[in-house]
């Protein structure tokens, strides 16, 4: 991907329209401007994230609590490092793009704190502040990984969100 070789700023839409093999006057019939293509890619990157985690939410749902937890994370972390490329480029752009899909996120780990709440096996905290911050804190971590250190392991980085979640949620 373009992006994830170059960054986002030195990527013209000819550049763009040139690796698709296709003439520039394509590119506007989808798209405004470079910013809508990348508002796009990270919308439809945080739809996908989305379906996958309710998918986990339902086949979790009468499952042990921090099963279901786990599975999320690696869910969620497996997302990320299955597409490299698309991750740099989705956590590097701005939060306000893909907004829609971002509350949706935080709004299904909310519910699934609640559920937690219910079964006793997540303590006293504020369901949408602690998911805002479990999204973001996993984000950041995410970012980090896969953009500044390479080198960091899936495993090694959901074990460490596993770790942590658990000290922040549990009882």
């Amino acid at each position: 991907m373009l992006f994830a070789e170059r960054g986002v700023t030195p990527v013209s839409i000819a550049d763009i329209t040139s690796r698709a093999g296709a003439a520039v006057g394509t590119f506007y019939r989808f798209f405004e401007t470079k910013e809508s293509l990348l508002g796009a890619v990270r919308r439809d990157a945080l739809d996908e994230l989305c379906a996958r985690a309710a998918a986990v939410a339902t086949k979790h749902i009468d499952a042990d609590w921090w099963a279901g937890a786990d599975a999320m994370t690696e869910a969620m972390v497996g997302f990320f490092y299955e597409d490299r490329d698309r991750a740099k480029v989705v956590l590097n752009l701005a939060p306000e793009e893909g907004y829609e899909a971002e509350e949706e996120l935080l709004r299904l780990f909310a519910a699934g704190i609640r559920v937690g709440q219910q079964t006793g096996a997540v303590g006293d905290v504020d369901p949408d502040f602690a998911a805002s911050f479990v999204l973001h804190a996993s984000f950041g971590l995410l970012y980090h990984a896969i953009c500044d250190r390479p080198t960091v392991s899936r495993a090694r980085l959901t074990a460490e969100l596993h770790r942590h979640v658990r000290k922040l949620l549990a009882r």
